[in-house]
């Protein structure tokens, strides 16, 4: 029953190590994105206030576009700080400017440049599961070895 949890363990932490590495190839990718100016058109707060949903549309080159996605996985809900939800409240109150990234390759791929300051936190965070799987990975190999070494004696 333990190995059994082990390898549960071991093969939930990479999982989720490898499904969490999404996030940081969207970010990079995006982050290589031309900006734009655009104008929030509209913002929604999620019922416990932790999550938005925005729309917005920018222009370029003289040709308009629209876009609602709000974060890096580029998704329509994202979560959201209290500090970015107070500044993006601000700013639907006055000039409604923001600043759009789009993909120069389909200028209808779009994300609000939603600040990801915590990037190499959440980068780093996400380095320990990956590395105790890893670790578990070796150990159970060593052991699984022994086990096949012994019993071929």
């Amino acid at each position: 029953m333990g190995w059994l949890a082990v390898i549960v363990f071991v093969l939930g932490s990479l999982l989720f190590s490898f499904e969490a590495s999404g996030f940081f190839i969207n970010y990079y990718k995006i982050d290589k994105w031309e900006k734009v100016q655009g104008n929030l058109v509209n913002l929604e707060l999620s019922e416990n206030k932790n999550r938005i949903r925005l729309s917005y549309v920018y222009e370029i080159d003289g040709e308009r576009f629209s876009g609602n996605k709000s974060s890096v996985a580029k998704t329509e809900w994202c979560a959201a700080t209290d500090r970015e939800i107070f500044r993006l409240e601000n700013i639907m109150k006055g000039s409604n400017r923001i600043v759009v990234k789009y993909d120069p390759k389909n200028k209808t791929d779009s994300v609000y440049a939603f600040d990801c300051g915590d990037v190499w936190l959440i980068l780093f965070v996400l380095f320990f599961p990956f590395a105790l799987g890893l670790l578990f990975l070796f150990v159970l190999f060593i052991k699984a070895k022994k086990i096949i070494l012994s019993a071929s004696i």
